[in-house]
């Protein structure tokens, strides 16, 4: 079975576990058999796995390109961005499993943040090798580009302003508006990446980035409702963010488990 199909069965199963909690939550199954400590188990280990395999296939890509390619820095932000992301959900699977409840904020959150910023510095990374390269956008694309931005931004600004206006302690207001924010630069960037490499290697690159623009398109949405279901009090989300972060892992492990599928073909080649 292909790494793509286990990913598929995987999120579907997860959906048939956790989301029905949302209007389920007292039912009979939920409070003897899915208990929360036993969802936690399921959906926490299922992140840290994702997010294992993400960082490991992302470390192979970049060893696979030679100490002078560019793409090998780029490669390096996006691993060591996984490798952030594995810390604070290892951090998160203690308290989880062990105890119970998810604890917010955190030193957790640090991590997040920090591996999204490698993130960040991977795809500019990226975008200046590809227009070195002589892969700019041509007129078409940065009409899609800028139309995608501005979009981005401006749905980003909208969810934003009633988290701002909350009365919330500090540290927590910083990463409930931090977290959206930085997903919606990597969107941004990653579907200039997206755009750029369309053409490259037989679509297998733009496969790549395909698979991670659906990672942090989940991983956005992941945060908006996680923001939420605090902020507000809306507790019929946490279902919903805790899939929705499944579904972000499970993505960007697809998009560099195939950029490493792609490497190992033309290393045999």
């Amino acid at each position: 079975m292909s790494f793509l199909k286990v990913i598929i069965f995987w999120l579907a199963a997860l959906a048939l576990l956790l989301l029905p909690k949302a209007i389920l939550a007292d039912s009979f199954v939920y409070e003897r058999f899915l208990t929360v400590r036993a969802l936690f188990v399921i959906s926490s280990g299922s992140k840290v796995v994702l997010l294992a395999a993400a960082t490991i296939f992302g470390f192979l890509v970049r060893s696979s390109f030679g100490p002078g390619n560019p793409a090998r820095r780029g490669w390096a932000g996006l691993a060591w961005g996984f490798g952030g992301y594995l810390a604070g959900q290892g951090y998160l699977a203690y308290y989880e499993i062990g105890h119970g409840l998810t604890p917010y904020p955190s030193p957790a959150d640090v991590s997040f943040l920090v591996g999204q910023f490698f993130m960040v510095v991977g795809l500019l990374t990226f975008l200046a090798t590809y227009s070195s390269l002589g892969l700019g956008l041509d007129r078409a694309a940065k009409t899609v580009w800028a139309v995608t931005g501005f979009g981005v931004f401006t749905l980003v600004a909208f969810v934003l302003r009633p988290l701002a206006l909350q009365s919330v302690p500090l540290v927590e207001k910083t990463f409930n508006l931090g977290y959206p924010l930085l997903d919606g630069i990597l969107l941004v960037l990653a579907t200039g990446l997206f755009l750029q490499t369309r053409s490259l290697r037989g679509g297998g690159v733009w496969r790549t980035w395909k698979f991670l623009i659906v990672g942090f398109l989940f991983s956005a949405a992941g945060d908006i409702c996680f923001a939420y279901s605090g902020v507000f009090g809306f507790a019929v989300l946490s279902p919903f963010f805790d899939y929705l972060f499944a579904c972000s892992y499970a993505f960007l492990a697809l998009g560099v488990h195939s950029q490493w599928k792609l490497q190992a073909r033309e290393s045999a080649a």
